[in-house]
C-alpha cells in the first residue's frame, strides 16, 4: 500500500491534465468576476451574489471540481475529491468576501480620486 503511495506520489500529472485544468480554472474565474460585475450593477446583496455566483458559475466550477480531482489522485493525496471540493469552497468564499468589500474598496478610491485626481486617470 506505502510503495503505491509512494508511486503515485511521483508520477507526473500528465500535461494535457495539467493545461485542461489551467483552462477549467480560467473559465471559472471569468465566470466568478462576470458575475460579481452584474451583482454589482443590480445591486444584490451578499447573499443574493453568493446564491448568483454558487449558481451560474456550477458548471465551471463542476469541472475545475473533476480536474483537480483526477490531478489530486495523480499526486497521491489521500482524499481528492474533498480537496477540490475545499478549493472551490475557498473560491467562493474569497469572491463572497471580496463583493462584501467591494462598496468600502470603492468609497476608498473615489476618496483618493478627490484627493489626488492626476492619478486617477
Amino acid at each position: 500500500m506505502i510503495a503505491i503511495a509512494l508511486l503515485l506520489a511521483g508520477s507526473p500529472v500528465p500535461q494535457s491534465l495539467l493545461d485542461a485544468a489551467d483552462a477549467a480554472g480560467l473559465a471559472q474565474t471569468q465566470c466568478a468576476f462576470a458575475t460579481f460585475r452584474a451583482a454589482n450593477q443590480a445591486r444584490l446583496s451578499p447573499p443574493d451574489f453568493a446564491a448568483n455566483l454558487r449558481s451560474r458559475c456550477a458548471a465551471q466550477s463542476q469541472e475545475v471540481r473533476r480536474l483537480s480531482g483526477r490531478i489530486f489522485s495523480i499526486r497521491g493525496e489521500s482524499n481528492p475529491a474533498a480537496r477540490a471540493d475545499q478549493m472551490i469552497e475557498d473560491s467562493y468564499r474569497t469572491m463572497v468576501e471580496e463583493y462584501r468589500r467591494f462598496p468600502e474598496k470603492e468609497k476608498m478610491i473615489r476618496d483618493f480620486c478627490k484627493s489626488d485626481p492626476s492619478d486617477c486617470r
